[in-house]
């Protein structure tokens, strides 16, 4: 039976952290590692992780000497530690459905059957969007993800780290963390667009909890729209995943063309016109939005 290491870093997550840990202990899939780094909690997660670990050896709490190391650093930290053929991300406030993992694994199994175990595969599933309380807002991505390939990519973030699984082939490709990975899932999409395959689920295997405390998604619609409409965050693509693109070109995949033309694409030294025309030639997806906005800059 292969074993599937789920990578946890923690940080002040007293409130909901045993809750999240006994629905991975809950799983229909039994085979698991748990791997935890706390990140210099002042609560009482340590103390939570440590009494459920006591009692569960699939959970292996790590307690290095450093601290506040953030969460990207962290995420990489604990892809250091596992030596599983299958790994999972997972965040520290959401619950897990009972056949997550059995489901994402059968999916890998099938999809490496047909490309072979060495082909980087990541497995990503939707997921259900709640209050702190678990009551169910919406779901998360839908049949957005369906779109593959990396020109449907650049514009659009279908993988949310803690609902995909992906094999230690793209583990290979995605470690160690290149310059400029602010956020590991986007990382991990992209590099499996780039050099190996991405499959959607597209059912929900979780609830996602969104809360004040979330460091992603938790914003209101009012700040998302203030945020979005300041000068220096108007243009159409975000320039931290710009810098990170631009790394996984430099650093790793210099002949890949698809690259090298989002980079011209998004650079300020061409014109609209040559603009679109890139945007045509390789069908490079983007949003009514980002589009209106590309031209909008142009005129400014």
């Amino acid at each position: 039976m292969y074993r599937v290491d789920i990578l946890l870093p923690t940080f002040n997550g007293e409130k909901y952290i045993e809750e999240q840990i006994n629905s991975l202990l809950k799983q229909s899939y039994k085979n698991i590692k748990i791997y935890i780094r706390d990140d210099g909690s002042t609560d009482e997660t340590i103390t939570i992780i440590e009494k459920l670990a006591e009692r569960e050896e699939r959970i292996i709490v790590n307690k290095d000497i450093e601290s506040n190391l953030g969460l990207v650093a962290n995420v990489n930290f604990l892809l250091d530690l596992s030596d599983a053929d299958y790994i999972m991300f997972c965040d520290q406030d959401d619950i897990w459905f009972e056949k997550k993992i059995e489901l994402l694994l059968n999916e890998m199994l099938t999809q490496e059957k047909s490309l072979g175990s060495e082909t980087p595969i990541l497995i990503h599933s939707d997921c259900y969007v709640t209050d702190e309380y678990l009551n169910i807002k919406s779901l998360f991505k839908a049949n957005k993800p369906l779109c593959y390939g990396l020109q449907n990519s650049f514009f659009n973030f279908y993988v949310q780290g803690a609902s995909s699984l992906f094999n230690k082939s793209l583990k290979v490709e995605i470690t160690p963390f290149i310059k400029n990975v602010y956020f590991h899932d986007r990382y991990t999409h992209l590099i499996a667009e780039i050099v190996g395959f991405r499959f959607y689920l597209n059912l929900p295997l979780m609830y996602y909890r969104q809360h004040s405390s979330n460091l992603v998604g938790s914003s209101s619609l009012i700040d998302k729209i203030r945020n979005f409409f300041l000068r220096e965050n108007f243009n159409f693509f975000q320039k931290k995943d710009r810098l990170l693109i631009e790394s996984i070109f430099h650093e790793k995949y210099p002949e890949n063309e698809m690259l090298k033309y989002y980079l011209k694409m998004t650079s300020e030294n061409i014109t609209l016109y040559q603009k679109l025309k890139i945007k045509i030639r390789y069908r490079i997806k983007m949003r009514f939005k980002e589009l209106f906005i590309m031209i909008i800059k142009f005129w400014d």
